[in-house]
């Protein structure tokens, strides 16, 4: 018989046993969400309890051991745990040294249907970013959050939250994926090519000869390399033009262009258009009549 089983029979179905715990603070709270900062000394435990909430508890300093469900975990500083409501948890934290953790809690009424369905499939650890970090640090050091637009915030952060944990969930699983030499080329493309050698260069990131990523780049996504960079360059463009007050010339410079000449000729065969009266009909939501 384990240690959840022992414990929750002697207790109420909502319990929450607090031991050891020497500061905690709510004051962070929203209609839906709530943030917290929770202190233990040694030997510390919280529950048996039956958890209401999504809940996402960053550890600081310590660790804490946990049987969820009748199943045991663990989670160390720099990790969050994520847990889920109607689960049945009892955690002790460190023995021989104080813990610190973070967390924040959303109620599952507030939670849209498509982002619970992906939290039930996520891990149920993980290791914290810095954005996850930042995201926690905005709302708990902010000195208090009072009015209705300032507790709407502490709820769409807890949301946020959320969404940021299964970012974290899905980035973990796309390192564990095997790049190819096409997906080392792109990602050197994309960070230089506005660059005269980014195609060789590419090669060179790729670790293969350029005959060799041409052959690569056909059998996975059956174009060229260097038809790729100029697709590249056209769309980085057409997001210059649309998005900034660059001029033709200097769009044209940045993506990698030999002449504005050329730069006009490519954009139009992609867009049917030369770039100068693409931007003006975008600008102003008008179609240009001289090309249809």
């Amino acid at each position: 018989m384990d240690i959840m089983t022992r414990a929750m029979p002697d207790a109420a179905p909502t319990a929450d046993r607090l031991i050891n715990l020497t500061r905690v603070n709510h004051a962070r709270a929203g209609h839906h969400a709530t943030f917290g900062e929770a202190h233990y000394t040694p030997g510390g435990v919280c529950g048996p309890r039956i958890q209401r909430d999504y809940q996402l508890v960053v550890m600081l300093t310590g660790e804490a051991h946990a049987v969820i469900d009748n199943e045991k975990m663990a989670f160390h500083s720099g990790q969050v745990a994520l847990m889920m409501p109607g689960q049945h948890e009892l955690v002790s934290y460190t023995k021989d040294k104080n813990t610190h953790h973070t967390w924040v809690a959303v109620h599952p009424s507030y939670v849209p249907h498509e982002l619970a369905v992906q939290l039930k499939a996520a891990p149920k650890t993980l290791t914290t970013s810095d954005l996850f970090s930042n995201l926690l640090d905005m709302v708990l050091t902010h000195p208090s959050y009072k009015g209705a637009a300032a507790m709407a915030f502490v709820d769409a952060m807890g949301i946020a939250m959320l969404r940021e944990y299964l970012r974290i969930a899905e980035n973990a699983e796309q390192d564990m994926i095997i790049e190819t030499p096409v997906d080392h080329a792109i990602q050197y493309m994309e960070s230089h090519l506005g660059e005269d050698d980014c195609l060789s260069k590419a090669a060179e990131a790729a670790d293969v000869t350029a005959q060799h990523l041409i052959k690569c780049f056909r059998n996975q996504l059956g174009t060229t390399p260097g038809k790729y960079l100029w697709q590249l360059r056209v769309e980085r463009a057409t997001g210059f033009l649309l998005h900034s007050g660059m001029t033709i010339s200097e769009v044209a410079d940045r993506c990698g262009f030999k002449t504005v000449f050329h730069f006009s000729r490519m954009f139009r065969e992609h867009h049917g258009q030369p770039p100068r009266e693409f931007r003006k009909t975008s600008w102003l939501g008008k179609k240009d009549t001289k090309t249809q």
